[in-house]
């Protein structure tokens, strides 16, 4: 009982809280999902296929911000991404260049709205971004 008023308590204050504070994890053979066996080899192979760059607590996302896998998202224990999109301050706290593709996917996809990084890391987003517009043209 007293676990179930501490659990009812912290997501009172969840819902109510107008901040969301997030990582963003890198995907591949080295990530912390592969890693903890959460996903398999296997799956992490098909996700790459389908464009996973990287993870938002827990949701594995694309380049665009969009899921990757809705059925594998919906057996993720993590606040719902909606949820997070639905803050008015979105922070998202990552570095380094394996979580470039990560950072980009968070910030198209509305994700996140706040980005804390480092300087090197912030150019490499940037030129990421450029290289992918450059692309499309």
């Amino acid at each position: 009982e007293i676990l179930r008023c501490l659990v009812g308590s912290e997501m009172c204050i969840r819902d109510s809280a107008n901040i969301a504070l997030v990582t963003m994890g890198s995907f591949g053979p080295k990530s912390a999902l592969v890693h903890t066996g959460y996903i398999s080899q296997d799956k992490m192979d098909e996700l790459s296929a389908r464009g996973a760059v990287g993870d938002i607590c827990t949701h594995l996302i694309d380049i665009n911000g969009n899921i990757c896998d809705q059925e594998l998202d919906q057996r993720t224990a993590a606040v719902p991404l909606e949820d997070i999109r639905n803050k008015k301050y979105r922070i998202g706290v990552a570095q380094g260049l394996s979580k470039v593709d990560c950072i980009l996917g968070a910030l198209k996809g509305k994700i996140v709205n706040v980005l804390i990084t480092n300087e090197e890391t912030a150019q490499w987003v940037l030129n990421k971004d450029e290289q992918l517009c450059a692309d499309a043209v």
